[in-house]
């Protein structure tokens, strides 16, 4: 457990693998959950979107994930990285609280707040409906954070992994049996 790149090193001399959610999942998402329009597209396409707007990159941490107002503001951030790059798009959102969730074999193990103010008891209904009837190829351990607005409600922004998530105020008793799940993976040869 700990940041993306120490842990990634780490697996690698410990020869296991880390389980973790793709990234480009969330352009796969009904606007049910997101509440926005997210897409997947190369640094190339972006040229064809209106600004402001959101993007993120795939791979983690190539860029600044951020609200870029305009095309120009966007290709300085992205100097010398390949055109072919995938990148998530989306419309901007207001984000008036936010809840992380880690989740394991599709049961929430532990849910909270972390920022603002919202009901946590709708978040973890929105959650839950979220994960049985809707089937989409997450691992059986990950981090899911939900954002809420008064006019949206709550929403999906992210999915991360369990192994490189921060606690953000998650009991870690609880979240402990999601965090081992996705770190003894052992590497197939």
């Amino acid at each position: 457990y700990g940041i993306d790149t120490f842990s990634l090193v780490l697996a690698q001399v410990a020869n296991v693998t880390l389980i973790k959610p793709k990234d480009e999942i969330i352009g796969k998402i009904n606007y049910r959950w997101l509440k926005r329009k997210v897409t997947v597209i190369t640094i190339k396409d972006v040229s064809k979107l209106q600004f402001p707007t959101f993007i993120k990159p795939v791979k983690p941490k190539s860029f600044k994930a951020a609200i870029y107002s305009g095309f120009k503001d966007f290709i300085k951030e992205t100097k010398g990285i390949e055109k072919e790059e995938k990148v998530i798009h989306s419309n901007i959102i207001d984000i008036e609280s936010e809840a992380r969730a880690f989740v394991l074999n599709n049961k929430i193990l532990d849910i909270a707040i972390y920022e603002g103010n919202a009901d946590l008891l709708l978040a973890r209904k929105f959650l839950e409906d979220f994960l049985n009837p809707y089937f989409i190829d997450l691992p059986k351990t990950y981090v899911v954070d939900l954002g809420y607005n008064k006019t949206d409600k709550w929403f999906i922004i992210e999915f991360n992994s369990s192994w490189g998530a921060g606690l953000n105020s998650c009991n870690p008793n609880k979240v402990i049996k999601g965090i081992r799940e996705a770190t003894i993976n052992k590497k197939t040869e």
